[in-house]
């Protein structure tokens, strides 16, 4: 008897391990890019919102320039199981790790929370692109 039978085989281990923070670092620093071209069309009739990037090996980072600049950084980790998200000063604002879903899709767990890439994008990047820079004492 085929132990099969009514619902088909799924090997979640090997989709799984195809669900790396390497993996996952990389989509997430094309959507980031993605992010700041649609930034900079929707930010075009304002002087003061320029933003770049910054990419290394294992870490990109979005600046907005000002004086001081802001910035958030994505840091892949030394055993590539997780990415985290810091600020300008370095203090870790979040870490994400992976898992892969009841809808079999790799996803990103927040403070045991899953997010898409665009829910973990607007969490790490919402208040650097729509929160008024710090004034100049």
């Amino acid at each position: 008897m085929d132990e099969n039978v009514g619902y088909p085989y799924f090997d979640w281990l090997t989709e799984r391990n195809k669900c790396t923070a390497l993996k996952m670092f990389i989509h997430l620093q094309d959507d980031v890019e993605k992010d700041l071209a649609a930034a900079k069309k929707a930010f075009k009739d304002s002087r003061e919102k320029k933003f770049t990037l910054k990419k290394d090996a294992d870490r990109f980072s979005v600046y907005e320039e000002v004086i001081p600049p802001r910035r958030v950084s994505f840091i892949l980790s030394d055993t590539n199981t997780e990415i985290s998200v810091e600020d300008e000063k370095g203090e870790v604002k979040f870490v994400a790790t992976l898992t892969l879903n009841k809808d079999k899709k790799c996803m990103f767990v927040v403070e045991g929370e899953e997010l898409e890439s665009w829910q973990l994008r607007r969490k790490a990047l919402e208040a650097l692109f729509f929160s008024p820079r710090p004034s100049r004492s």
